[in-house]
């Protein structure tokens, strides 16, 4: 009986240890640099975009700032965040004629993330008439450069 009694105690020690190295797994690490908040930029001959992530509880919330460049009517306008991990924050543009050229924009949707650090690029995709464009541009923390 006391041998039972023990056993049980080591399995029932062992399934809460794992229950909380799980949940302990899935927060953002207060040591990893891209836990913290911070602003990506990026640029392309026709469009300059920033995504910044602020803090949200235990979480960075993802929000993307586009400027299109060029003076010409758009006809539709699509922005995807793109990260490593394979969950976009994909974006539509309700009303492309809102995007004028040198006027930033911060579109509604709003994304979630642990670390910015598996940010890779925004794909934008846009038209011009009949003329369909998709350019990848690549984003950048200018200020993690600039730090020695």
């Amino acid at each position: 009986m006391k041998r039972r009694t023990l056993v049980l105690s080591a399995l029932s020690l062992f399934i809460a240890v794992t229950a909380l190295t799980a949940c302990n797994k899935n927060t953002a690490n207060s040591n990893d640099p891209g836990a913290k908040p911070a602003t990506l930029q990026g640029e392309s001959e026709h469009w300059k975009v920033k995504v910044d992530y602020t803090a949200k509880g235990s979480k960075l919330q993802e929000a993307l700032t586009v400027e299109y460049k060029i003076d010409e009517k758009l006809g539709e306008a699509a922005f995807s965040v793109v990260h490593t991990s394979g969950n976009p924050l994909i974006n539509a543009v309700a009303e492309p004629s809102l995007l004028k050229p040198e006027q930033p924009m911060t579109l509604d949707r709003k994304g979630e993330v642990t670390s910015w650090k598996d940010t890779e690029q925004v794909q934008v995709e846009w038209t011009v008439g009949q003329e369909r464009t998709k350019e990848y541009i690549t984003v950048v923390n200018k200020a993690a450069a600039a730090t020695p």
